[in-house]
């Protein structure tokens, strides 16, 4: 499986589907988002993250062989077991922190992009995709 088809998932989070009212609801509600997340978080803040950096973001080289594959294989409980005995909680700029998730999607697929709203009554990222 291409390294991509592991990280992309966004259709569960469109406007009308459901709606992202923080990040690490965001990640932790799939596997391939998760994925993504763990090679974002710095092990210096988050113990036990053998994954950071194992793959470069913007080219998708696998830099770390031997973490990625573990990372690729592991179903969603596996890195849900990992979160909850670490006890690892993202903290931080919510709707940036999922922006940045959508800017890494359009990146990679030329077919997609998205448009943003920040509905400040609910706190939630409304996300709608546009296809290309």
């Amino acid at each position: 499986m291409n390294i991509i088809d592991q990280l992309i998932e966004y259709e569960d989070v469109l406007q009308g589907e459901g709606s992202c009212g923080n990040n690490m609801d965001f990640y932790l509600s799939s596997e391939k988002r998760l994925k993504y997340k763990f090679n974002a978080l710095d092990p210096d803040y988050f113990n036990n993250n053998e994954f950071y950096k194992c793959f470069d973001e913007q080219t998708l080289k696998i830099l770390k062989p031997e973490a990625w594959n573990k990372l690729s294989k592991m179903t969603y409980d596996d890195m849900y077991k990992i979160v909850e005995s670490n006890n690892w909680d993202w903290i931080g700029d919510d709707f940036e922190d999922m922006t940045d998730y959508l800017s890494f999607i359009e990146k990679h697929d030329k077919t997609v992009r998205f448009a943003t709203n920040i509905d400040k009554a609910e706190d939630y990222l409304e996300i709608y995709a546009i296809n290309i």
